[in-house]
């Protein structure tokens, strides 16, 4: 079992351990807290009860960055779909590659073979994306990322966790790429789909409308609205409307509240489907938001 990038093991004085959850503050949010470091006890000895545990303590505590970031910023979480998020961090990915290029010569030869190992040993600490370290700053940057384009992401959900990702993988792609340049290799691209330019289409978030051609354009929203509300609903059992809530609140998340019904596709499907196999049982007791 993958670790939890929080998970803290410890070993007590009597010799037997102790697990905690540590988290680094968020730059943003250490005024709030006044310390750089979050730890609290997990209350056992399991390694097995700890790895249950930390998935909820870990969910509670984004939950509670969240609300102090709505608190200092007034912003609400954004509709962003994961296709605009790749394209994020792919427009993210080639500005640092043309940095590193500019960079790159800009070196003379002599010192450009140096660069070899440290490209390598940054590589290998890299690698490993459950190091609290490593993950911190990734996140940094995803942080970042968003900021900068004015978009508010649950840092406890999906959505997010797929952007850390992908700018994970964008971050070993940008080391290989200089790895190779260093052996004279100009055109590597393991990844190649980061250097593709596609324009991100901005959400829809008009109410439903019927246009001119006929074709309907009702946001996914206001479908999920209308068959929440349909009257031939009454007779559902509340653990099926529960049952449907959780689905339509990931539907809305993953694929965008204001997504016309009319541009729904294959893609979509195939995205929430993805989303629905990652997520762990009992998920809207573990992540409530």
């Amino acid at each position: 079992m993958t670790k939890h990038p929080w998970l803290l093991e410890r070993r007590e004085k009597n010799g037997t351990r102790m697990y905690y959850l540590r988290a680094r503050v968020p730059k943003d949010l250490l005024n709030v807290y006044g310390r750089k470091e979050i730890k609290k006890s997990l209350g056992t000895h399991d390694r097995k009860i700890a790895n249950s545990r930390i998935k909820a303590e870990a969910a509670s505590l984004q939950g509670e960055f969240d609300a102090h970031r709505r608190n200092l910023t007034g912003k609400k979480t954004s509709d962003v779909t994961k296709a605009e998020l790749k394209v994020l961090a792919s427009k993210w990915f080639q500005a640092k590659e043309q940095a590193n290029l500019d960079d790159w010569q800009a070196l003379d030869e002599v010192d450009r073979e140096p660069v070899r190992d440290v490209i390598r040993d940054d590589l290998v600490g890299l690698s490993n994306f459950d190091d609290p370290n490593v993950y911190q700053h990734i996140s940094d940057e995803a942080d970042a990322l968003l900021d900068r384009n004015g978009i508010v992401l649950n840092t406890s959900g999906w959505l997010y966790e797929h952007l850390v990702r992908l700018i994970h993988r964008a971050l070993i792609e940008l080391l290989e790429r200089r790895l190779a340049r260093v052996d004279g290799d100009f055109d590597a691209a393991i990844e190649t789909w980061f250097d593709a330019t596609v324009p991100v289409q901005p959400v829809e978030l008009t109410p439903s409308v019927t246009g001119a051609s006929g074709s309907s354009s009702m946001t996914l929203s206001s479908l999920i609205d209308a068959f929440m509300d349909d009257p031939g609903g009454k007779s559902r059992e509340d653990k099926t409307n529960l049952g449907y809530d959780y689905t339509f609140r990931l539907m809305k998340e993953v694929m965008g509240a204001g997504t016309l019904v009319d541009t729904i596709n294959r893609e979509h499907c195939r995205t929430v489907r993805d989303a629905l196999v990652i997520m762990p049982p009992n998920a809207t007791k573990k992540f409530p938001s």
